[in-house]
């Protein structure tokens, strides 16, 4: 039996629902319309908890919405409007809303695990949902205009689009330079730009005949790709540059092989001529408990509400993957090795935030000679 406190919602049913992707008649935010109807009259003071529920659904899978309203129709009809973040994850909070007993709170509803991974699937990714917040913030209204990342900002004469974290004047021929590893680094050696050393392989027999050539250690990558997939370093045995060229150029059917340079990693952003921002970049970790195994470690920090799946939020979960493994092996552990309290274990050498990596503002620290060079290098590129 249902306890007392859950309160049915009137027998209700959504006969309609507009997505209003513009300023509109209710807000200049992005809204759902539902048309609803009662079996019975209309219960206004329902319509307006049940609206208010589809707007606290979202909320707890990280929308940012907060805009809802309640309009009478007709004595059986009335309209719903729901702000939405992201429009299947609205339409579907709004379903679960009015199906859901009143006296049920938000955390007791047992759709909300798979509303999140809808949220975390179709959301923005963590740079154009940045560049989103930023405009928002300056009152520029931003509408997504598709189910990935193109956004269009403002409207009319003074639109500008985004996809991604490319803008409309990105140049083409900018980014398909950038894809290419080996062109980027002979286009800035050419300006004066010091890059590693480096050979384009297709085989596992020339990735170890480039590995000798350059000297260990290197480092594998595929010859075009981003988000450093597939990419492996540090290597200093024949087995390693195997085993990383295969897993490399399954990505795009050649590898780059490069000496391997020891320092920091530091990722840079260049917007027209400035340098922008600086971030040094850490390989994903774990720090021992003297208790777990490192499965149970990463386990315990992909917990962690910040870490999503493929990099839809600030941090990426953390992966025991192929790379993984063989890195652990490197430093002669496994999954099911258990760390000494407070011993701290990387758990790949490349620290791209899309693989579990994290990162530190270091902005106010760039020499301003280095600013100079990362300014000419990506305009050389193509950044204009």
């Amino acid at each position: 039996m249902r306890p007392p406190s859950f309160v049915p919602v009137s027998p209700m049913k959504i006969e309609s629902v507009r997505s209003l992707r513009g300023p509109n008649l209710w807000s200049n935010q992005t809204v759902l319309e539902a048309v609803v109807r009662f079996e019975g009259a209309v219960d206004l003071a329902r319509a307006r908890q049940v609206a208010q529920r589809a707007l606290d659904l979202q909320v707890a899978v990280g929308s940012s919405v907060a805009f809802c309203d309640v309009r009478h129709v007709t004595e059986q009809q009335c309209r719903l409007i729901v702000q939405y973040a992201e429009e299947e994850v609205g339409k579907r909070a709004l379903e679960l809303a009015v199906t859901l007993p009143l006296g049920v709170s938000v955390a007791e509803v047992s759709e909300l695990p798979t509303l999140k991974a809808l949220a975390e699937d179709v959301r923005l990714g963590p740079s154009t949902g940045s560049i989103v917040r930023a405009a928002e913030a300056r009152g520029i209204p931003a509408r997504r205009m598709t189910g990935g990342s193109l956004v269009q900002f403002g409207f009319g004469s003074r639109r500008r689009r985004i996809w991604a974290s490319e803008t409309d004047q990105t140049s083409a021929i900018g980014e398909a330079i950038a894809q290419d590893k080996d062109l980027t680094k002979t286009l800035l050696a050419s300006i004066g730009v010091p890059v590693s050393e480096g050979r384009v392989c297709k085989t596992a027999t020339e990735a170890w005949a480039a590995a000798q050539a350059i000297g260990l250690p290197v480092a594998i990558k595929p010859r075009k790709g981003n988000q450093g997939k597939g990419v492996s370093t540090s290597l200093d045995s024949q087995a390693a540059i195997v085993t990383a060229h295969e897993i490399a150029v399954a990505y795009d059917g050649e590898t780059i092989v490069e000496r391997h340079l020891h320092g920091f990693d530091h990722r840079l952003l260049v917007i027209g001529d400035r340098l922008i921002a600086a971030a040094r970049r850490e390989p994903p970790s774990v720090v021992g408990d003297g208790r777990s195994s490192i499965a149970a470690l990463v386990a315990e920090e992909n917990k962690n509400p910040l870490r999503g799946d493929d990099h839809s939020t600030s941090l990426s979960k953390l992966r025991l993957d192929a790379i993984g493994l063989e890195h652990l092996a490197e430093q002669g552990l496994t999954a099911d090795s258990v760390l000494p309290a407070g011993q701290k274990v990387s758990l790949r050498r490349n620290a791209n935030l899309s693989t579990g990596g994290s990162a530190t503002d270091v902005t106010d620290s760039v020499h301003p000679e280095k600013r100079k060079t990362f300014e000419l290098s990506t305009n050389t590129v193509g950044n204009k």
